[in-house]
């Protein structure tokens, strides 16, 4: 999220986006970007795990999508926004407007016709 500042130091942008962001291992999954690096113990792909529902521990949301998309317009970054728009917009085809989402196979979780999807409409 430090990549939405508009004063943040652009070696320090680049260092996390190619660290980090395009890092296979970490957030570059199928369908970007998940909410926890892939490579975190915490990390879960589905929303739930027996009884209890995870939210926010892997999962792609399109709204810290849309944030990221304009930090890395912002930072210069403009193929790679295009990209994560691009898979953004693909998660709503396959699955319709979800909460969110898993990052390896698209599935939607949660709410369906959830509003704050709406804003792959901006990207």
């Amino acid at each position: 999220m430090p990549l939405i500042l508009p004063d943040l130091p652009k070696e320090i942008a680049t260092e996390m986006i190619e660290r980090h962001l395009e890092n296979e291992k970490e957030f570059w999954l199928p369908y970007p970007l998940p909410s926890v690096a892939a490579s975190e113990p915490a990390f879960s792909a589905e929303s739930k795990v027996g009884n209890h529902t995870l939210i926010w521990r892997g999962t792609s949301w399109v709204n810290t999508n849309w944030y990221l998309v304009h930090g890395l317009r912002q930072c210069g970054y403009h193929d790679l926004a295009d990209h994560i728009a691009q898979k953004t917009r693909e998660l709503i085809l396959k699955s319709g407007f979800r909460e969110h989402f898993n990052p390896y196979t698209g599935e939607g979780y949660g709410a369906e016709n959830f509003g704050w999807s709406t804003l792959v409409v901006d990207m």
